[in-house]
C-alpha cells in the first residue's frame, strides 16, 4: 500500500507486509528453498520503503532475507518460548535510502510483554510485535512502523489485539503509525473491531476498495477455498492512503 501524510506536498511511502511462511516447514515441493528466490523477487518488484513480515526464521532464512535485501535494514527478534516456533521473528525491514533508524524494539503481545517468551490466555506460541521508529531522509518526517503476528487461540487473539490497540493509542498521539502483520482474525472478527473502531487505526485497503469476493491472503498454497483475509496494513489517521492492493502472485 502507499500513503502519504494528510498535506499533498509531503512524502509518499509504499509499505508491504508479508507472510513467508516459516524456513523448515515440510511443504514438498512448496519448501522455502523452492520459493526463497521468488520471495525475494516479489519484494523486489513492489520496492517497498517498509516491509514488515512475518514466520521469519533466525538462521538460514533470515540470512537469505538479509542477503537478498542488503539495501534494507532489518530488525529483528526471535520470540522465544522454548518450543519449535522460538526462532520466529516478525522482523521490521526499511529500506536505507529512504529513511534512517532512530529507535527499535520489541514487546510480547502477553500480560507481561517485557519477559521474553511469554504468552497468555491459553496461546499457542509466544508473540511480538516489533517496532521502529524512522526519520524520512527526504523530508525529515517521523513514524513509526511494526510488524506482529498474532497467535491461533481466539482468547488470545482478542486479548493480543486489546495489548497492541493499547500500545497504538500511546505510540501514534506522538507519531504516525503504520502496522503490518499477519493478524489471523477476518474483518468482523472482535479482535479486528479492537484495532480499529476501538483503537482508530484505519484498515488501509479498506480505505481504498469495498469489500470483494476474492480478497483472501492465506491460500495454504491453493489449497484454502475460500481463502480468509487475514493480513493487514493498519494506519493511524494521520497517514492518508493513496493505493492498496493484495499481490496474489
Amino acid at each position: 500500500m502507499r500513503v502519504r501524510s494528510p498535506a499533498d506536498s509531503e512524502p509518499m511511502i509504499t509499505a508491504l507486509t508479508f507472510n513467508i511462511r516459516y524456513g523448515r516447514a515440510a511443504d514438498g515441493a512448496n519448501a522455502w528453498r523452492a520459493r526463497r528466490a521468488a520471495v525475494i523477487a516479489r519484494i523486489r518488484a513492489h520496492a517497498p520503503d517498509l516491509l514488515a513480515l512475518q514466520e521469519c526464521e533466525e538462521g538460514p532464512q533470515a540470512a537469505y532475507v538479509r542477503a537478498g535485501l542488503p539495501d534494507y535494514h532489518f530488525i529483528g527478534h526471535p520470540r522465544g518460548g522454548g518450543d519449535e516456533t522460538a526462532a520466529e521473528m516478525a522482523p521490521v525491514l526499511l529500506r536505507r535510502a529512504a529513511f534512517a533508524l532512530e529507535d527499535s524494539g520489541r514487546f510480547w503481545l502477553s500480560e507481561t510483554p517485557d519477559l521474553p517468551g511469554s504468552r497468555s490466555w491459553g496461546a499457542q506460541f509466544a508473540r511480538t510485535l516489533t517496532w521502529a521508529r524512522l526519520q524520512h531522509r527526504a523530508s525529515g518526517q517521523r513514524l513509526i512502523f511494526a510488524s506482529t503476528h498474532f497467535d491461533l487461540v481466539e482468547d488470545a487473539i482478542i486479548e493480543q489485539a486489546r495489548v497492541l490497540a493499547a500500545w497504538a493509542r500511546r505510540a501514534a498521539g506522538d507519531f504516525p503509525l503504520l502496522i503490518g502483520g499477519d493478524f489471523n482474525t477476518p474483518r468482523d472478527g472482535a479482535a479486528y473491531r479492537i484495532l480499529t473502531a476501538e483503537a482508530g487505526l484505519r484498515d488501509t485497503l479498506r480505505d481504498r476498495q469495498p469489500p470483494l469476493a476474492d480478497e483472501g491472503t492465506f491460500h495454504g498454497f491453493g489449497t484454502v477455498t475460500p481463502r480468509p483475509s487475514i493480513d493487514f496494513v493498519l494506519a493511524s489517521p494521520g497517514l492518508r492512503t493513496l493505493r492498496a492492493e493484495i499481490d496474489t502472485t
